[in-house]
């Protein structure tokens, strides 16, 4: 039986016989073949609609593909289509054709063979874009091309109100610096000893609260009574401060946690039916089997520049030991240290 799935490139493969074959040519009469592995000659001819064969291929010099080869060309190739025609999440869709793929074949330990999320999220974007738009990363990204601009029989129906865009409250640059490091100071706190929190947060406040700004004041006492304030604030430093965390080596934060959370909160439509909700667990079981399949072989590697914040961490902990930091120095340069991008200028 022919069976039809895409390469990498979008290219169509034709499977037949435990081999795979590409498009050589296109002739009046007929389609002609040849062996994907290049180093095998064999070729094969279809008729021009590409749904029986002329000829019966040569013999070959390849080894064979695998049903499971196969398989997880044709998942993949699903994938993609929906990732273009569809706006479900990449995620959801990736995670949905997977338990697909185990029900429809449980012989094949799709986590050993299926390529990883990770390694297929791009190119699935990249399908989606042919159809839409790239999302802006933030409002000042967005710039709608002129056909979304029209209704569907080619009318203006979006009307832009030009005068907001006029009306901008400027600062100087010294404002923005003197907010940059208050900002970060504020996430440095969670990075310092406890010990430290409350003093620092107080320097902080002196030296680096925005002139003139109510909202600074506002946010200062929000700071206090919630998170700072030793022994009465809503939240105590040893919940949230992660000290403790870069000085022992741990994770500092719950970003694993969360990011299952954000896919669970994907593939659960808000109030399920009872039996949707049970349905949608079942199918996660699944799921979470072709995840642990997966971790045999493919091991996940921490992006480089975590490593290097976690160095530079150590670091400005060194030297605030060796008192080259202030207390407050050291706040700001840890809140510079996680990367965090805190406004576009």
């Amino acid at each position: 039986m022919l069976r039809f799935t895409l390469s990498e490139r979008g290219g169509n493969v034709c499977n037949y016989d435990g081999h795979q074959y590409t498009k050589k040519r296109m002739n009046k009469l007929s389609q002609e073949w040849r062996c994907r592995d290049r180093k095998c000659s064999a070729t094969l001819s279809l008729c021009t609609s590409g749904t029986t064969i002329l000829r019966e291929p040569s013999v070959h010099r390849c080894t064979p593909v695998s049903d499971a080869t196969i398989v997880m060309e044709e998942v993949v190739g699903r994938m993609k289509q929906r990732a273009r025609e569809e706006t479900t999440s990449v995620i959801k869709i990736y995670s949905q054709e997977v338990v697909k793929a185990r029900l429809e074949n449980p012989g094949i330990s799709t986590g050993l063979i299926f390529p990883s999320l990770d390694s297929l999220d791009a190119s699935l974007y990249r399908m989606r874009s042919k159809n839409y738009p790239a999302l802006p990363k933030d409002l000042t990204d967005l710039s709608l091309p002129e056909e979304w601009k029209l209704t569907k029989q080619g009318q203006p129906f979006l009307l832009v109100n030009e005068s907001l865009s006029a009306s901008r409250r400027t600062f100087n640059d010294d404002d923005y610096k003197k907010a940059d490091q208050w900002l970060l100071g504020t996430i440095g706190l969670a990075l310092i000893p406890p010990s430290l929190v409350e003093t620092t947060w107080v320097s902080l406040m002196d030296e680096y609260t925005p002139n003139d700004y109510h909202t600074a004041s506002q946010f200062n006492d929000f700071m206090v009574s919630t998170y700072v304030e030793n022994g009465s604030a809503g939240f105590s430093v040893d919940i949230w401060n992660v000290y403790d965390a870069i000085v022992n080596r741990r994770p500092r934060t719950n970003n694993h946690v969360e990011g299952y959370n954000r896919r669970m909160k994907a593939e659960f439509p808000t109030h399920p039916h009872i039996y949707q909700f049970i349905d949608t667990l079942r199918m996660e079981h699944e799921y979470q089997h072709h995840v642990a399949e997966e971790s045999q072989v493919q091991l996940r590697r921490r992006k480089k520049i975590y490593d290097q914040i976690d160095i530079k961490l150590a670091m400005l902990h060194e030297e605030h030991k060796n008192k080259q930091l202030s207390d407050v120095q050291l706040a700001i340069q840890c809140g510079r240290a996680v990367k965090t991008r805190l406004f576009k200028k």
